[in-house]
């Protein structure tokens, strides 16, 4: 029987969320930075990742995936990124607050960091690796 393996990537950001993926008959409970094998007949089986931010379902094909890698959207770095212009922005806040006396400089952080509040969702990420699989390709003969 082919083997799969499932793989959670490891990330700082979300770290403590576990993701279960289902393959076939297996359920799988993957912690950050987990990889598990499984063995599975050949054909087409039904994948479902479930985490507690978002569901995702789909089918891998054996033996031509070889590997399902799955984790969040957001990364590393864009969440480094996102805390720099955090602690950026309190420092503008109280620089106003402080040497202008603006009483409005508190609305700043609110204002600013609503963008970033509506796109920093935790959506699962899955990616198969493994062959290409492409159709065969039937040709009439006349």
């Amino acid at each position: 029987m082919p083997r799969i393996t499932l793989t959670r990537i490891k990330q700082i950001f979300a770290s403590r969320n576990k993701i279960t993926l289902t393959v076939g008959d297996h359920k799988v409970l993957l912690a950050n930075g987990d990889t598990q094998e499984i063995e599975l007949p050949e054909g087409e089986h039904e994948v479902s990742a479930i985490s507690q931010f978002g569901n995702i379902y789909g089918t891998v094909i054996l033996p031509a995936h070889k590997e399902i890698e799955v984790g969040f959207t957001v990364t590393n770095s864009i969440m480094k990124r996102r805390f720099i212009l955090i602690g950026l922005i309190f420092a503008v806040t109280i620089f106003l607050y402080q040497y202008f006396d603006s009483k409005w400089a508190f609305v700043l952080p609110a204002v600013s960091m609503l963008p970033s509040i509506i796109t920093n969702r935790k959506a699962l990420y899955v990616d198969v690796i493994g062959e290409e699989i492409t159709a065969p390709i039937h040709t009439e003969e006349a």
